[in-house]
């Protein structure tokens, strides 16, 4: 059985199907991990931070490519009309670098959980970040290709 935190949840992930590389550019206490989830290609990069001290995941869907610089005011719309109506997670844009992410996380400090119910902590995030991006990739795309975010956000909310 893995000891700490972390080695619990790469140990559920891999056990899902879960490909994953370590990524040495992080906080010190900290373990990013690129993930390759199973099934298609991903057209975001999945990243997992874990810190073992807090019993944080924070699970990051990062676009590859940065917002344009002229486009950045319009997908600061679209995100903000999508985060508004989110349960869990949210949409961020470094506005220094056009960086632009979707984060879900929880912080499990305090709690005593079993692997099974970790591992289902784990997988019910994974599935909050795969159908956010779902709802909103095409919006958040179609802002960056020149649409209106309005009408973008509009159209993917309908869509349920």
């Amino acid at each position: 059985m893995a000891d700490t935190f972390a080695d619990r949840v790469l140990a559920h992930l891999h056990e899902s199907g879960f490909g994953s590389e370590l990524d040495p550019s992080c906080e010190p206490g900290d373990l990013r991990v690129v993930l390759d989830p199973p099934g298609e290609p991903w057209p975001w990069a999945v990243m997992l931070v874990l810190r073992n001290e807090t019993q944080q995941m924070i699970f990051y869907a990062v676009r590859p490519d940065e917002v344009p610089t002229e486009r950045l005011g319009a997908v600061v719309t679209a995100i903000t009309l999508a985060n508004y109506g989110l349960v869990a997670g949210n949409f961020e844009l470094d506005l220094s670098d056009g960086e632009l992410r979707f984060k879900v996380g929880a912080e499990l400090e305090g709690t005593a959980l079993d692997n099974a119910a970790l591992g289902a902590v784990v997988d019910r995030h994974g599935a909050i970040l795969a159908a956010t991006l779902q709802r909103y990739l095409g919006a958040v795309e179609d802002v960056i290709d020149g649409a209106d975010p309005t009408e973008a956000v509009d159209a993917a909310e309908q869509e349920d």
